[in-house]
């Protein structure tokens, strides 16, 4: 939790549909539809995608049908993902910490990340779906227990993500010189803790997380009330706050102009199943979401990247993880982060920089290695840095290639490299 892991500049995550509401026309959800949606977020130049943990969804909270909806698995999902993207973070927001022992859930992250080659984000949470909890045979209990569960499990992960020889006795858990081998890719990965912000929420993110995920209204002033109070959390854990990661999600509605806009509240606010947007109006939705033009969105987000945001996630619906109209995040993404873009820095590894961790990492090889595994240990050995580089696999594999050219690298095989004899040494 040390340092800064990313760039400078704001960030933008984009929610992926993976629930039976979430594609136009009530069309079934798939996979194949959730590795569309995250291809594109990567090309349209999005930071990183994000799903989050329902056995099923219910709309029974909005005052409609109690049914359940259908819900994709958020960890396989990533972890399919991990092999078909290349570039974007891919994250939970967030994982119920009821439903997974923390040893099996740091176990897999460490592996996706692998898979990724470092790209993962682990966000978690107590759960708060009663009617998934009863079908599928855990005990809901009171909001004390969950959260809990939910600090256990912090203290788990951040045990286990260290590196070292973790041992824990808890309330329900118990570890004896547990080590994740192999470990991550990244040193650390990062760990989110989800939640309105309230007091315990903020203590458990102070202590344990790299930082915290509010979602999904937000004034950038009652947000900032929370980054006030996460500020004091750290200081009475005795962190130094400005290590604390400040991330909000945010529902989005965008429109070329008022009048656009206007009608796409309209038809989100019809959209709406039970009364939940019954009270709002244009104006009260514009209040606390980022909506409107995309002028008005570029000031909203600056706003709140004067308390502190590093990563805006885009909610681009009235509901969370649904894309009933893809052109909202095709408008997003034309119009809204080019102004956050344009005095940024290339943040990746020119090629020159990428060929001398691999061939730092070749010199310390006993011979040739695939470049999966030049990969792997430049970056562990931080030779790479997964968050100032977005394109690890593309920059390697050019530096690779440039190598073979100039004679200082050999192609032993397919895929597989080693250090020219005048090299070596």
């Amino acid at each position: 939790m040390g340092g800064d892991p990313y760039p400078s500049r704001m960030r933008f995550g984009l929610t992926l549909p993976h629930y039976g509401f979430s594609l136009p026309g009530g069309e079934p959800i798939t996979f194949g539809a959730v590795v569309e949606s995250a291809r594109r977020a990567e090309r349209l130049g999005f930071d990183s995608v994000w799903v989050s943990d329902h056995f099923f969804y219910s709309f029974g909270r909005y005052g409609a049908d109690p049914a359940p909806i259908a819900s994709i698995e958020p960890l396989t999902a990533i972890a399919g993902l991990a092999s078909l993207t290349e570039r974007i973070r891919l994250g939970t927001l967030v994982l119920g910490a009821p439903f997974r022992h923390p040893s099996i859930v740091a176990k897999m992250a460490a592996t996706i990340d692998a898979i990724a080659g470092g790209r993962l984000d682990l966000g978690v949470g107590a759960g708060w779906l009663e009617q998934e909890f009863g079908a599928f045979g855990y005990r809901y209990g009171s909001i004390g227990e969950r959260f809990e569960i939910l600090e256990e499990t912090l203290q788990v992960l951040h045990g286990l993500f260290s590196g070292e020889p973790t041992s824990f006795d808890g309330p329900t858990l118990r570890l004896r010189d547990a080590r994740l081998l192999p470990a991550s890719v990244q040193p650390r990965i990062p760990v989110w803790v989800g939640g309105k912000g309230g007091p315990k929420v903020l203590r458990l993110a102070a202590r344990y997380a790299d930082g915290w995920n509010g979602a999904w209204r937000w004034t950038p002033e009652t947000y900032g009330e929370r980054v006030a109070a996460a500020r004091e959390a750290c200081e009475r854990a005795g962190r130094d706050p400005a290590t604390f990661r400040l991330s909000a999600g945010l529902y989005t509605l965008l429109g070329d102009d008022d009048r656009t806009f206007r009608a796409t509240f309209e038809r989100g606010a019809a959209s709406m199943p039970g009364d939940a947007m019954r009270g709002d109006t244009e104006e009260t939705w514009r209040a606390d979401t980022l909506s409107g033009t995309p002028d008005q969105a570029i000031e909203r987000v600056r706003a709140f990247e004067q308390i502190g945001v590093e990563e805006i996630v885009v909610a681009p619906w009235v509901l969370p993880f649904s894309e009933q109209e893809p052109e909202i995040v095709e408008l997003f993404a034309e119009r809204v982060l080019p102004a956050f873009r344009r005095d940024r820095r290339d943040t990746s590894v020119p090629a020159p920089d990428a060929l001398g961790a691999a061939v730092a990492v070749l010199r310390e090889a006993d011979g040739p290695l695939h470049w999966t595994v030049i990969q792997d240990r430049a970056l562990r050995a931080g030779h790479l840095d997964p968050f100032r580089t977005p394109d690890v696999r593309k920059n390697l594999l050019a530096a690779l290639r440039r190598g073979v050219r100039d004679g200082t690298l050999v192609a032993v095989d397919r895929g597989v490299y080693g250090l020219a004899p005048s090299s070596d040494g």
